[in-house]
């Protein structure tokens, strides 16, 4: 399945979602066309936090073989805004995964009446610094 639009990462991951009760982190790992390589659960916690180590996320990643990355997670309580937690940990993900030669895609917070929140979409993605190439204007 390739990946054009967060619907389509949606519609790929809310049967996994949809009745869970408690918080799980899942990475959606995607090839150069953006086709989906693999989906992996990171982390289960409980209603409100999960724990997973941002290493196994790129490790896994690298195992993949992916260009991309995609986190996920739900929010059982139905809150669909982004806690600050959730955008201090996109940025760490985003530095993780960068360091590794993987560029993170989209953070998707998905919800359990089928919902969701992109941080691409929204604009809440890390901003990313451009080097520029030695001799470049």
């Amino acid at each position: 399945m390739q990946i054009n639009k967060t619907a389509d990462l949606a519609i790929l991951l809310f049967d996994r979602y949809a009745k869970a009760r408690s918080e799980y982190m899942r990475a959606v790992f995607l090839d150069e066309e953006r086709n989906v390589i693999c989906k992996r659960i990171l982390g289960h916690g409980d209603k409100e936090t999960v724990n997973f180590y941002p290493s196994q996320a790129v490790a896994a990643a690298l195992k993949a073989k992916a260009s991309y990355a995609v986190l996920t997670h739900n929010h059982p309580s139905g809150i669909m805004a982004p806690s600050d937690l959730d955008i201090k940990l996109t940025k760490i993900m985003d530095r993780e995964f960068r360091s590794a030669g993987v560029e993170l895609y989209d953070h998707i917070i998905m919800m359990p009446y089928g919902g969701w929140f992109s941080f691409k979409d929204e604009g809440v993605m890390p901003k990313r610094v451009r080097l520029r190439k030695k001799g470049a204007k």
